[in-house]
């Protein structure tokens, strides 16, 4: 074998499991969020729950089974952001709003 078929075959060898570990388990036609978690804007303790806002999502905590679910606009959120949420206990419905 000469130098060049070696040296294309070890670089192909490096490079198949470069490829295959970037997809990171997303299929095609899925999609997944990198938003920033560390600045919550408003939390809102709801029963078993207990819901926080960012600018960008709304998620929560349930502590019963101590799971955390998040809400964005890949799930059903408008995507024009958040600036507060608020709990009428009255209504007993959790307003999440952007106010400009």
């Amino acid at each position: 074998m000469n130098k060049s078929k070696l040296l294309s075959l070890l670089i192909a060898l490096w490079l198949i499991p470069t490829f295959a570990v970037a997809q990171d388990g997303v299929s095609i036609g899925h999609w997944r969020t990198h938003l920033p978690y560390q600045k919550v804007i408003g939390v809102e303790p709801i029963g078993n729950k207990i819901y926080a806002a960012t600018e960008y999502e709304l998620f929560y905590y349930d502590t019963e089974d101590n799971s955390i679910n998040i809400v964005n606009k890949i799930n059903g959120l408008s995507d024009i952001g958040i600036s507060t949420i608020r709990y009428n206990e009255s209504q007993r419905k959790l307003f999440v709003a952007r106010l400009d």
